[in-house]
């Protein structure tokens, strides 16, 4: 009995240990002021600069070392891969979940630690590779990531048309379409 107890105290300590860290990077932090770009000078170019990355829990082990690479504006980049080799610590990077420790990531030019979180998270859309849908309507489910703001009928049409969704949408129940739940 006092081995398994032993086993889930130390389970336990490192568990609350988890829950009690505090990230570096806080969107809600009334600090961050950074620069908020007008969005009709965005013109997108990415940039990493010579990164070197590891996550904090494994801070020997470098998941990107030196990287460098330019997306340019309106272009398509893909992030090819094994399973493990980064593809998804760059997104993270590019979303300030984290900081390099070493090197720099740039928008338009500017270090993407001198830019306000917030916007930048918000100028930035993400599709997973498995989707999730909230037990909303379609509707809220497109206008999810919109929080700070009211969505127009007009917007979300445009964003299911671009999801290439729009017309599969529109084929359901008049009475429904994007009223309809996901999943019905």
């Amino acid at each position: 009995m006092m081995p398994e107890y032993s086993k889930a105290r130390t389970a336990a300590i490192r568990i609350f240990a988890l829950i009690e860290r505090r990230s570096a990077i806080d969107p809600d932090n009334d600090d961050n002021n950074g620069v908020i770009l007008p969005l009709d000078n965005i013109e997108g170019a990415v940039e990493f600069k010579n990164v070197h990355f590891s996550y904090p829990t494994r801070s020997k082990k470098l998941v990107l070392k030196n990287c460098s690479f330019k997306c340019a504006p309106l272009s398509s980049t893909a992030l090819v891969g094994k399973s493990g080799h980064g593809k998804s610590t760059v997104i993270s990077l590019l979303l300030r979940f984290y900081d390099p420790q070493q090197g720099s990531i740039l928008l338009d030019g500017y270090d993407l630690r001198s830019l306000n979180l917030r916007w930048l998270r918000s100028i930035i859309g993400i599709v997973q590779q498995e989707p999730v849908l909230f037990d909303f309507n379609i509707r809220d489910n497109i206008a999810y990531g919109m929080l700070d703001r009211t969505v127009t009928d007009e917007e979300i049409h445009h964003v299911a048309k671009l999801a290439n969704i729009h017309d599969t949408i529109i084929s359901m129940p008049k009475v429904s379409c994007y009223n309809s739940f996901a999943g019905e």
